[in-house]
């Protein structure tokens, strides 16, 4: 297991490069400058030129970059050019919002999603079935912000249950992190399903059936440990994104989290900000990845023993 844990550990370092690189050169590649947000009446050519050399905007982009890891491997990801606050300062205080709603949705579409797949798969061909399966393709194919709307339209407008926006309260995480978690649940309880039915068919589970092994029993303490294999896998995969803060659900919930930050520095051109967001959403996604890969090999052994 140890080796299993190095290896995929070691792995990430060249992903975490290659993911910086990109970033960087994403962001250089998009036409605009921050300094057009910095420029106004009555600044001189000097006080340009000035702001220039303090962000390095006039070395080469391969200088750029190299100035750019070399700060960041030392726990410094610069300054805001708009705002003038540590980068680290900005993302620490947004990241709290998205983390709640992040985490919220992952158990919200964790045990929707599950709980549709159970009554899917136990009720085949049914009419339970038959509309488990059109909520959890409701929930995949419908765009998160248009949902979103949609439940401030019923839930604060109409029946005036909740709060339009905000993030004071628990009441305001409701609708978002619903939102966020429906299109995960869909796509879990499809893949549940599917796991459930397949395992449903193997022959130890018909064993199972022939010593006169109860049927609950049978679908939960079997069928269902071995189909939830897949599901982890799925939940590793939408962590990084969950957890980024779903930036469209952010912005029409108004929560001012990562989401609500890196469009925010996108349309001002804050290149540190950006720069420090999207490595950090890239994180997300790698860990997830990693944790994902891990809860994978302590539920199936084949998994890591193909390893050595």
């Amino acid at each position: 297991m140890w080796q299993f844990f190095l290896r995929r550990l070691l792995l990430m370092i060249p992903i975490f490069f290659v993911l910086s690189v990109i970033i960087f050169s994403l962001i250089h590649i998009v036409p605009g400058n921050p300094l057009d947000n910095l420029m106004g009446p009555g600044m001189t050519k000097a006080y340009e030129q000035e702001m220039v050399k303090k962000y390095n905007l006039d070395k080469p982009l391969p200088v750029q970059y190299l100035k750019w890891l070399n700060n960041m491997l030392h726990g410094d990801l610069g300054s805001s050019i708009i705002e003038k606050r540590p980068v680290t300062e900005l993302l620490l205080h947004h990241l709290p919002y998205s983390l709640s709603l992040g985490l919220t949705a992952i158990a919200l579409s964790f045990v929707q999603g599950v709980s549709m797949g159970i009554i899917s798969a136990a009720a085949k061909n049914t009419i339970f079935d038959h509309l488990a399966m059109m909520i959890a393709l409701f929930g995949v194919t419908i765009p998160a912000f248009w949902l979103g709307l949609i439940f401030i339209l019923i839930f604060a407008v109409w029946l005036n249950w909740l709060p339009v926006s905000g993030s004071g309260t628990l009441s305001s995480l409701i609708l978002p992190a619903v939102t966020v978690a429906l299109g995960g649940a869909g796509l879990i309880a499809r893949v549940t399903r599917v796991a459930m039915l397949e395992v449903a068919s193997k022959d130890f589970i018909v064993m199972l059936h022939a010593k006169g092994l109860g049927k609950k029993a049978i679908l939960l303490k079997h069928v269902l440990r071995n189909a939830l294999i897949p599901v982890i896998t799925i939940l590793g995969l939408r962590i990084g994104w969950v957890l980024g803060g779903a930036v469209t659900v952010e912005i029409v919930f108004s929560r001012p989290g990562l989401g609500q930050l890196l469009i925010s520095a996108l349309f001002r051109r804050d290149y540190p900000v950006i720069q420090g967001a999207m490595l950090l959403l890239a994180m997300g996604i790698i860990l997830g990845t990693f944790l994902a890969d891990m809860l994978y090999a302590f539920a199936d052994p084949r998994v890591r023993d193909q390893t050595h």
